[in-house]
């Protein structure tokens, strides 16, 4: 072996740049479940119906993110960062049913906070 040749020690390459890659995906999802939460901020007035249920008096129009009516879907947006075998996966969303009900439905929400990060995503990942 010559001198100006170096042994290289992938395995802690390789675990570096996963350690690096799990930090942006956090990062990541972080950053788009903030926008999911800002874009279901919208309150609206509310009655209390016979029933005790509160319904809102001004609801969403179709095509945008549903708006407020207590506070639930918007409270439970959460992420979770996993690594799994050797990839590294990032989820963002609700375990709220109605939250999977608006963003399949007229009124979505996480889609949207996806394609208003894109930008701030490239920059998190250095994509250009």
């Amino acid at each position: 072996m010559s001198s100006g040749v170096r042994n290289w020690n992938t395995g802690k390459i390789v675990k570096l740049a996963e350690k690096e890659i799990f930090i942006r995906m956090e990062a990541a999802c972080a950053y788009v479940e903030g926008v999911a939460v800002n874009l279901i901020s919208r309150d609206q007035p509310v009655v209390r119906t016979k029933s005790g249920n509160l319904r809102g008096l001004s609801p969403a129009a179709p095509g945008t993110p549903p708006k407020v009516v207590t506070g639930r879907l918007r409270q439970s947006v959460t992420h979770v960062v996993e690594r799994m075998r050797r990839k590294v996966v990032g989820k963002v969303g609700t375990n709220v049913p109605y939250g999977k009900t608006h963003e399949e439905g007229t009124h979505p929400w996480l889609r949207p906070a996806l394609i208003k990060s894109r930008t701030k995503l490239r920059k998190i990942f250095g994509v250009r």
